[in-house]
């Protein structure tokens, strides 16, 4: 996972992007970063309140094929409950120190 789209000039950091596509590593970059720099068949990662706030129907931004999500456990059952029509290619399990993996898994 990139923390950030390398920039549109950095060919070097470009090309290397690429050529792991090319042979089927996905590149997960957040999605914020993907509105500010298009990356080409990224996968674009939105917290799922904050991608419920933009609407299932949202565009993915700069060139995404792809969403991903991320869930903490402790989202109210309404954000939780629309998991299925942002048809993510994956969620990822982000919970907070408090906040034990195994009942945050349990929440979908």
């Amino acid at each position: 996972m990139l923390l950030e789209a390398p920039a549109a000039d950095d060919d070097q950091a470009r090309t290397a992007l690429r050529r792991m596509q090319e042979v089927g590593v996905g590149v997960l970059v957040p999605g914020p970063s993907l509105e500010k720099v298009d990356l080409p068949n990224a996968v674009a990662i939105y917290d799922i309140a904050e991608w419920a706030a933009k609407g299932a129907d949202a565009p993915l931004p700069g060139g995404a094929g792809r969403l991903a999500l991320t869930v903490r456990g402790d989202e109210p059952d309404e954000v939780l409950a629309q998991l299925p029509a942002f048809n993510p290619v994956m969620v990822l399990l982000d919970t907070h120190e408090h906040l034990s993996r195994l009942h945050a898994g349990n929440e979908f």
